[in-house]
Parts: structure tokens; C-alpha cells; sequence
């Protein structure tokens, strides 16, 4: 990845900042997609002699997608942080799940982990007015882009840690660990306070 970056940006010599960072752009896309398109032809990601069908992928994404604005409602009722507590715990333990060599219970973890992970993303939402009221547009767009980095990085971390461990199976524990990071994160900064304004102000 590195030599990636070093390639692009001395290739392109005196062009301007944003052409530059366009075309790092373009090519980090690229990379993604082929590191993508290897783990599919690898077969599953979690018996290396199962075969993923695109078909069940678009399901996948397109279920996640449909369940944001199901978060979105739920965090309206009961906030946003609440929400993210059992968000963080089922994808702890369907990450679980996903890292086991069976089909089923790979399945099984990979639809769950969308569904929560979509719930997750209506739910986050919610926080940034609640706590960042002045500086909301700010803070929705850095949401936004970490949540385009999201996408970008799990592809090559399963890559690597296949390459290294000979399977996928820690890249999910990698991914259920990091669930439980992330629900002791949201406890300590979002639930243990009552007054979110004046938790942001005070962080401003």
C-alpha cells in the first residue's frame, strides 16, 4: 500500500494537490476492488472449498441498507447511544460466529452482522446533533468519511491476516474484538454523561 502511494505521488510530479489526491484516490479504489474480488475467488471466507454467490452478497448489503432508517427510528425513541449497545454486542458475537469453519453458522453471522451493523449506522446519526449541536454539518461529514474508510480497510485486513494465519477465521475475531472496544468506548463517552451539550462544549 505504501509503494502504492509512492508510485502514484511520483508519478504525477508538479500536478495540483487536488488532482493529486484525486488520482490517490481512484487508485486506493482500485486496490480495494482487487483485493476484494480475490477473497471472492478464494471461495467462502470461511471454508476455502464453499463458493460465495454474488447474488447472496447484494442481499447482504441490500438488507444493511434497509435496516439505517430502522436505527434511525429506533435511536429517535430510545437514542442513539442505547441503540448501540446491543448493536455492539451482536456484532461481537456474530463476528464470533462468522470466524467458525461452517457454512451455516458463517451465513448466519454475515446477515446478522449487516442487519446490526445497519441498525448501528441509523443510530450514529443521531449523536451528532445531540452532542455536537453547533458543529453538526462538521461532524456528519467526518462521520462520512470514516464510515467510507470502514468499507475500505476490512477488505485488505482480511487479506492480510489470511496471508499470515492461513485463514479468515482471526480477521472476524479481529472484528468481534473491536465491537467490544467500540461498546466500552460508547459507555465511557456517551452513556455515563446526562448532559450531552455540555459534554460537547466542554470537549470544544
Amino acid at each position: 500500500m505504501d509503494g502504492l502511494l509512492l508510485q502514484t505521488i511520483e508519478g504525477l510530479g508538479d500536478a495540483p494537490i487536488v488532482s493529486v489526491g484525486c488520482e490517490i484516490w481512484e487508485r486506493l479504489q482500485s486496490e480495494k476492488e482487487q483485493v476484494s474480488q480475490k477473497i471472492l475467488s478464494q471461495g467462502s471466507l470461511c471454508h476455502p472449498h464453499e463458493e460465495i454467490m454474488e447474488s447472496e452478497a447484494s442481499e447482504e448489503y441490500g438488507h444493511e441498507t434497509l435496516m439505517r432508517p430502522v436505527g434511525g427510528i429506533l435511536a429517535d425513541r430510545f437514542g442513539g447511544a442505547r441503540i448501540l449497545v446491543p448493536v455492539f454486542i451482536a456484532v461481537a458475537l456474530l463476528g464470533v460466529l462468522m470466524g467458525c469453519p461452517w457454512m451455516p453458522t458463517f451465513t448466519v453471522g454475515a446477515l446478522g452482522a449487516a442487519a446490526a451493523l445497519g441498525l448501528g449506522n441509523g443510530a450514529v446519526f443521531k449523536l451528532v446533533p445531540q452532542y455536537f449541536p453547533k458543529e453538526t454539518a462538521t461532524v456528519t461529514g467526518l462521520v462520512g468519511a470514516f464510515g467510507g474508510l470502514g468499507g475500505f480497510f476490512p477488505p485488505l485486513v482480511l487479506g492480510v491476516l489470511r496471508d499470515a494465519a492461513g485463514a479468515y477465521t482471526w480477521g472476524f475475531i479481529f472484528l468481534a474484538i473491536f465491537a467490544l472496544f467500540c461498546l466500552a468506548i460508547n459507555y465511557r463517552v456517551f452513556l455515563k454523561t446526562s448532559r450531552p451539550v455540555r459534554m460537547a462544549t466542554a470537549m470544544i
